[in-house]
Formats: C-alpha cells, structure tokens, sequence
C-alpha cells in the first residue's frame, strides 16, 4: 500500500471535524465580527435596516454557542423558521455619507462525535425536518437531471446511509475545486448547473450533495459557518500562518437515532497526485474545527447580511481568539473590573490579542492613569495587529532620557518607524501630523509621566482618517492639538463630556485606553451608532 504523502483541501476553508450525538467539549473560541457600512445616498435616509447573523441557535449538534453580544443593541433579535438567528436594526434617519459598526461577539465550544455509524442506518422524516426535503432556490432537488442522477447512484444502496455515501463519493472524487471569480459569486448558485460543470468551491459542493441526497428523501440541509486553519510550518520549522478563520460550507443529512450529521463533500484526499475519497468527511469528520453560523435557506433569500440598497457595504472583518490562551473562556482572571462593565469587554477584546497587559493574573487596574510609554506600547500593538500599512523605514529617535535596555523598546522601535521618522528636521506638523518628539517637545519623553486625552490623539493623529469638520466641542481652540482632536472627535475615536468640553489635558485611565484602542483597531471611521 503507497504511504499518503499530502493531505489536500480542495476548498481552501477547510479542516476536518469528527461530531454527533454524543457532544464531547473541544476547543473554545471568541469569535468577533465587525461589519461597517454606510449610508450611500447624499441625504438622510426615511427608511433603513439591516439585519445581522448572529448565530446558528441551537440547531447543531457539534457545538455551544455559550453567549452572543451585539453591540449596540439591536432593535430586535429575530429567529427564522431553520433556527437562524439575526439582530435586527432599524438605521431610519441616518445622515449623508454616515458610517456605523455592528459588532457580534460569539464564545463557541466545538466538539466531538464519538460514535460509530453504521452503514445500516436510515432516514426519519419527521414534522421538523420534513422541509429539509423540499426543492429551494439553489438546491433544485425536483429537476429531473438531478433526481435522474441521484436514482443511478443509489440503486444499489441498502440503506439510506449507503444512498448518502454513494452521492458523496461521486461529488467527492468527481468534482473539481474551482475558486475562480464565476464560482464565488454567491447570486448564481444551481445544483443542477454544478451538476454540468461539475466544479466550484465549497458552497457548490454542498448544494449539489443536498439537492441529490433530497431527491432520494434523505433529509439534508447546507450549513455555513467558518472552519479553522491549523498553522503550517515550512521545512526550516518557521511558522507560515497562525490559527485563522476562512469562511466555509458544507451539508449535514438527517439520520434515525443519530439526528443530523455532517458530512463535508469538499474534502478529498491526495495519494500522491491521484485524488481518493476522503471517507473520513462522510459521517465521521474527525477535527473539531467547524463552527456553523446559519442554515442556507435561499427560499427565504438567506443571507449573513440583509440591508436595504440605500447602504453601502464598508468592509467585515472576522477575529479568531483561542479562549486557553486568554485566561478562563475569554473572561480572564481580572478580579477588578466591578463598576466597568463599560469597559470590561474592550479589555477583555485587547488582552486575548496581546494589546494590553495586566498588572497580574488578576489586576487589569483601570482606574488608573497611563504612562507614555504604556501608551507607546500599547499603540504599536494595536498597529501590529491591524496589519498597518505604513512602512517601517528611516532611523529611530531616541529621547535622551529612553532608556535602550527598557522592556518597551522593540514596541519603541516599531512605532517610530512606523512614523518614517527621517531626521530631527522632519516636520510632520506642516503637514498636519506630529512626530512623538514633536507631541513631547520638551527633549524628554519622561517616559512615566501620565498621557493626557490630547497627547493620546496627537500620537494617532496620523493613523485616523481626515475628518476635519468643524465641532461643537468648547474648551480646543486654540489648543496645540487642535486639529487632531477634532479629527479623533469626528471620527468617533474618542468622545466628549456632557457640557460639551474636551478636557484636553485631563489624564486617560486604562480603562478608557481599552475602549479607544479597541474602536481603532474595529473600525476605519469610528462613526459608531
């Protein structure tokens, strides 16, 4: 027998998972969504929503959903008729050209399925899963081709979960990975099409495998979600890629005692250079790395996102965070956020990525002030994690009284390049931004020294985009950093005090850190509803 040499993904959102009745807890993840979108017209819109999934409810039997946060607050929370849950927000009266973010934070535990199926096993239908054998918009699983096909795969079946595998196998081996653009565009789904051409991505598989296994009576239904990439190291042992996220879909089919199970029909084996069915996707996936977040229901025109034209998508940004490497299940062990809950979960968000540190295992500290230097760090490491753009080149400058030994430097060095700092005649302020040597201009960084709310948006300054419009704030004119605090201010960065004062050189807790450095790094605009 050839050693298997390479395990292959034919769809580049894939890991394998192994799931059923009997839930074994896995790996628990927060997983953060970010969506920003727009008012596209050039005035206020009379009538706007949109709609949000935010989870799969209780429908999957591989996983718990422990809790889901959206931030803000929906109108309503809405569950359609296959378990999808959606928060529901009515956006009526937004201005011209208004930006907002909607945030969804999710505690997932996925897990494993310990059992055996047998190959005897088949189908029930009952009141609950009779709709699952219906023809949808996608999934024509009453055009004659399909159920044509379907009849000559199964023939021979004993079983329904012979019929299953039978149509898994043909999809599985026959299909060919396509991820060209005419195959990710969601608007053109077909199983019969797919049935033709015989390729596309992950979404095709799937709809193909439940058209068929439909047209045979087999209850079976497509699951979006994500899967989790495992790191992958080259031959000299360096690190390619971390844990991350890709978007995924794949099928599950109803079986008597077992409920539903699934069955991915994009996952192939490579046997060298020959393509083998991977009987291990079929029934008895064996990697707890899916997450499901919806049913495909395109009768009901499903959808991640529902929102009326009059909007504008801006960007959607999905962050993976391993829960055992952020101290208990995401809720860390700090002991003193009491009377923070404002703050607690941008904390909570930038300790998991490794932005901000606590005192100890236990002492986050938000009342207190920040350092410059703390400031520095945390800044640089919120650069890092957001991938920044701007080229680390030229020298680094360092203030007389920096010590080159402190534990901040590499951050320290990070950020100034980050700044193209060139020479100590650079003046980034003509062009409206400071260098840190010209936001502390004293010569000396005094590096322990509490940063106030000016400092703070004089230093990101060049990191936010231009929104310069004139503020209703009372106590900046005049102030050195005038013009950066009206740009943070704009762009929802940081806010104001009732009375309508900035308080520019009032110091900036932790724990008010936290919720600007989370805001910037979720956010291009920061214009939050």
């Amino acid at each position: 027998m050839k050693k298997i040499t390479k395990i292959a993904f034919l769809c580049i959102f894939l890991t394998f998972i192994l799931v059923g009745s009997v839930f074994a807890a896995e790996n628990e993840y927060i997983l953060v969504k970010e969506y920003i979108y727009q008012n596209a017209q050039k005035y206020s819109l009379g009538s706007a929503s949109i709609e949000i999934l935010i989870g799969s409810g209780d429908f999957v039997q591989y996983q718990d959903d422990e809790y889901i946060t959206v931030s803000p607050t929906p109108d309503e929370i809405r569950t359609d008729s296959y378990g999808n849950k959606y928060a529901y927000f009515n956006l009526d009266g937004i201005e011209p050209a208004k930006k907002f973010k909607i945030t969804v934070k999710r505690k997932v535990t996925a897990g494993t399925y310990t059992e055996t199926i047998p190959a005897r096993s088949n189908t029930e239908i009952t009141a609950e899963n009779e709709k699952y054998l219906l023809p949808q918009m996608g999934i024509e699983s009453d055009n004659d081709e399909i159920i044509s096909k379907a009849k000559e795969l199964t023939e021979d079946a004993a079983s329904d979960y012979k019929k299953a595998e039978a149509i898994f196998e043909f999809i599985n081996l026959g299909m060919v990975y396509d991820a060209s653009d005419k195959y990710m565009d969601m608007e053109n789904l077909s199983a019969v099409t797919t049935l033709h051409e015989m390729r596309g991505v992950c979404k095709d598989f799937a709809i193909l495998y439940v058209a068929m296994c439909r047209a045979v009576q087999i209850p079976s239904r497509v699951v979006t979600g994500c899967s989790i990439i495992e790191k992958e190291a080259n031959v000299s042992g360096d690190v390619l890629q971390e844990k991350k996220i890709e978007n995924h879909a794949w099928a599950e089919i109803y079986l008597q005692d077992f409920g539903w199970v699934p069955v991915d029909p994009t996952a192939v084996y490579m046997l060298g250079s020959q393509k083998k069915v991977n009987r291990n996707a079929f029934c008895k996936i064996v990697n707890p790395e899916y997450i499901a977040s919806g049913i495909m229901a395109y009768d009901i025109t499903h959808a991640d996102i529902r929102y009326t034209s009059s909007l504008q998508e801006v960007s959607v940004k999905e962050t993976l965070l391993e829960v055992d490497k952020m101290e208990d299940a995401g809720q860390n062990s700090f002991e003193d956020l009491s009377g923070y809950d404002w703050a607690k979960d941008s904390i909570q968000f930038l300790y998991g990525i490794n932005v901000v540190k606590g005192y100890s295992d236990t002492e986050y500290k938000p009342q207190n002030n920040i350092s410059r230097i703390e400031f520095i760090s945390m800044l640089a490491r919120a650069l890092r994690y957001k991938e920044t753009p701007y080229e680390e080149k030229g020298m680094v400058y360092y203030f007389l009284d920096y010590n080159q030994e402190h534990w901040s430097k590499e951050d320290y060095d990070y950020l100034m390049r980050c700044y193209q700092y060139i020479d100590s005649s650079s003046d980034m302020a003509s062009l409206g931004y400071y260098t840190i040597a010209e936001v502390f201009d004293t010569g000396s960084l005094d590096m322990n020294k509490a940063i106030t709310r000016a400092e703070v948006v004089a230093l990101m300054d060049i990191f936010l985009p231009d929104e310069s419009a004139p503020t209703k704030l009372k106590d900046i004119r005049g102030q050195k950093f005038e013009k950066s605090i009206i740009k943070a201010y704009n762009s929802g960065l940081i806010v104001g005090y009732p009375d309508l004062t900035f308080k520019p050189n009032n110091k900036i807790t932790r724990a008010e850190i936290a919720v600007v450095l989370e805001r910037y790094i979720g956010n291009e605009l920061y214009n939050i509803m």
